[in-house]
C-alpha cells in the first residue's frame, strides 16, 4: 500500500497536503481555488490511499493522535482565484529580479508552510504545474534543470530561460513532517509512520 501510496502522490498535484477534511472544507468553499484543474482523479486516488494508511495506525499511536489535533486546524494559504477554470495568482515573482528571493520571501511567511504547489508563467502566458514539500529548494532545483546540471523536463526544454518566467506558489500549507520532527524531537519515527508524515504533506 505505501508502494502504491508512493506513486500516486509521487505523480503531479497529488501533493496538496489535503485530507478528507480539508477537502471538505475546499469542496465547500469555490473561493479555495478547487477546479479541475487541480481535483483530478489522481488526487482523489492520493487522498483515499494516504487515508487508508492513516487508519491502518493503532489507537494508541502517537502520529494519530497528532494528525487528529493538526489536520482539523491546519492552514492552507490561498494564492489566488479561479476565473473561468483559470488560475489568476494574487502574487507573482519576476525569476529576472535581482531581489527575488526576498520576493519570495514575502509570500512564503509562514513558518512550516513550505508545501504545495507552485505555478510558472512563460511570456507567452503558457503555464507548468509543479507540486513540492519544499517550495525554496524546489525552485533551486528548477534552476538547475534550466541549466542541464540536473535531468531537464518538458518546462526546461521549452523555448524561454529560468530568468524569463515569473513564478509563485498557489497552495501553500503545513510540512507535516518537519512540524511532527519539531515537536517530538526524540520520537523515532519508523518507515510506515515518515511515509504517511510525506503523504499527507
Amino acid at each position: 500500500m505505501i508502494v502504491q501510496a508512493a506513486k500516486i502522490i509521487g505523480s503531479g498535484l497529488a501533493t496538496i497536503g489535503l485530507t478528507n477534511t480539508l477537502l471538505s472544507l475546499l469542496i465547500n468553499n469555490k473561493d479555495l481555488l478547487l477546479s479541475d484543474i487541480t481535483y483530478t482523479d489522481i488526487t482523489r486516488k492520493a487522498i483515499l490511499t494516504v487515508e487508508k494508511m492513516i487508519f491502518s495506525l493503532p489507537n494508541n499511536s502517537l502520529l494519530l493522535n497528532f494528525l487528529n489535533e493538526e489536520v482539523p486546524k491546519s492552514i492552507l494559504k490561498i494564492n489566488g482565484v479561479v476565473i473561468s477554470n483559470n488560475i489568476e495568482i494574487n502574487d507573482f515573482v519576476n525569476l529576472n529580479l535581482q531581489n527575488r528571493n526576498k520576493e519570495i520571501e514575502k509570500i512564503l511567511n509562514i513558518d512550516f508552510l513550505t508545501v504545495g504547489v507552485y505555478m510558472f508563467i512563460a511570456p507567452d502566458t503558457q503555464r507548468y504545474l509543479g507540486s513540492c514539500i519544499n517550495f525554496n529548494i524546489r525552485l533551486i532545483e528548477h534552476k538547475d534543470q534550466f541549466k542541464y546540471k540536473r535531468r531537464p523536463t518538458v518546462l526546461h526544454l521549452y523555448k524561454y530561460q529560468f530568468t524569463q518566467y515569473k513564478w509563485s506558489p498557489i497552495y501553500l500549507t503545513l510540512n507535516y513532517y518537519n512540524v511532527f520532527k519539531y515537536r517530538y524531537p526524540h520520537h523515532l519515527l519508523s518507515r510506515g509512520e515518515t511515509d504517511i508524515l510525506m503523504g499527507i504533506t
